[in-house]
């Protein structure tokens, strides 16, 4: 039997936590196929320009972390909704399979209850 009083579980820092998110995110991001989403013309729901908007969203949290700036973990969940928005956007568009997406991403994407 394990001494719950011996062992500590250690969240990582929200510096570290984020650096993992962003890693995250852009593998996510590489295994899509944003070459098959055709444009409608309409940009309103536009998965491409979602792509776009979460990228540069990733490339600020790239330079605010190299600028030494502490995320607050709303600045991580705000990261995390948006992957999972865009993950639900891009398995609609075509660009990307469901079974690619992690569990929690997967829960999202499909409208459902996202585990806690």
């Amino acid at each position: 039997m394990i001494d719950a009083s011996v062992v500590s579980v250690r969240k990582p820092d929200p510096r570290t936590a984020m650096r993992r998110l962003l890693a995250q995110a852009r593998e996510l991001l590489g295994r899509a196929d944003l070459a098959s989403i055709e444009c409608d013309g309409d940009c309103s729901h536009c998965a491409i320009k979602q792509v776009e908007g979460f990228e540069q969203m990733l490339a600020d949290w790239d330079l605010r972390l190299a600028q030494g700036v502490q995320p607050t973990l709303g600045d991580l969940d705000v990261l995390a909704r948006w992957g999972g928005m865009l993950a639900g956007a891009l398995v609609r568009a075509g660009a990307l399979n469901p079974s690619d997406l992690p569990a929690r991403a997967s829960a999202v994407a499909s409208g459902g209850a996202v585990p806690g």
